[in-house]
C-alpha cells in the first residue's frame, strides 16, 4: 500500500490503480439501492449514518448494512447505533454539550446510562472525537462536509459557544485517551477521567 517504496524494477511492470474515497452522498444512494433489492427497510438517517461511519470506502457501509440487518430487516438510526455500540441517538452530543457548560454531575449520569444501555467505550469516544472535529470545521470552513450531519444543528450551537482553542484542547483530551486505550485495563474509567477533564476545562497533557 506504500507505493514509494516499490522498486522501480517492480513498478514499471506493474499497472496502477488510485483508489479514492467515494463521496458520502453516493455511498448513501448506494446503500439505499441495495437495501431496496434486498428486501431490507432501510431508513435515510439510517443511511446516512452509515455512510459517515464508512470513511468514504463502500465496502465497509455495505459490511455495516449487513451487521445491522442481520437480526432483523428493518434498519434505523436506532439500530445502527446499537449494532456497532455507539451511544444512543444525540448521546454524544449532549456530552459534549455537558462540557461545554461545565455540567460534570450531568456528564457522569448520561455516561453511566450509555454505558450501562450496552454503549462500548471506544466506540463512544471515536464519536465524540468525530463531533469535534466537525464542531472545529464548522468554526473555520463554512460549507465543510460534517462526519456527523445528523447532529448538524446542535453542533452549530455548540462551536458558536465554545472557543477554538478550548475545542482543540478538547479534542486533544479525547485523542490521549484514545491513545491510552490500547493498553488499559480499565476503559470504562480512563473515559469517566477524560469526561471530568473536559466538563472542569483541564487542557491536554496537564
Amino acid at each position: 500500500t506504500e507505493v514509494h517504496k516499490v522498486p522501480a524494477t517492480v513498478a514499471s511492470r506493474c499497472q496502477r490503480f488510485a483508489f479514492r474515497r467515494i463521496l458520502r452522498e453516493d455511498i448513501e444512494k448506494r446503500l439505499l439501492e441495495v437495501a431496496k433489492n434486498e428486501n431490507i427497510e432501510l431508513t435515510a438517517p439510517a443511511a446516512k449514518l452509515l455512510a459517515s461511519m464508512a470513511d468514504g470506502a463502500l465496502r465497509d457501509a455495505l459490511s455495516l448494512l449487513d451487521q445491522c440487518a442481520s437480526s432483523g430487516t428493518k434498519v434505523d438510526e436506532d439500530r445502527v447505533r446499537d449494532a456497532t455500540g455507539m451511544a444512543p441517538g444525540g448521546g454524544a452530543v449532549t456530552l459534549l454539550e455537558c462540557a461545554a457548560d461545565g455540567d460534570l454531575a450531568k456528564a457522569m449520569t448520561s455516561f453511566e446510562k450509555m454505558y450501562s444501555s450496552g454503549a462500548v467505550v471506544s466506540s463512544l469516544m471515536d464519536e465524540i472525537s468525530a463531533l469535534l472535529r466537525d464542531i472545529m470545521m464548522l468554526k473555520v470552513a463554512r460549507g465543510a462536509t460534517l462526519s456527523y450531519p445528523i447532529e448538524e444543528e446542535r453542533l452549530i450551537k455548540l462551536a458558536k459557544k465554545l472557543p477554538g482553542g478550548k475545542v482543540m484542547d478538547m479534542l486533544e483530551l479525547v485523542r490521549q485517551c484514545q491513545s491510552r486505550a490500547r493498553y488499559s485495563t480499565d476503559r470504562k474509567v480512563d473515559a469517566q477521567l477524560c469526561l471530568m477533564q473536559l466538563c472542569l476545562g483541564a487542557k491536554a497533557g496537564n
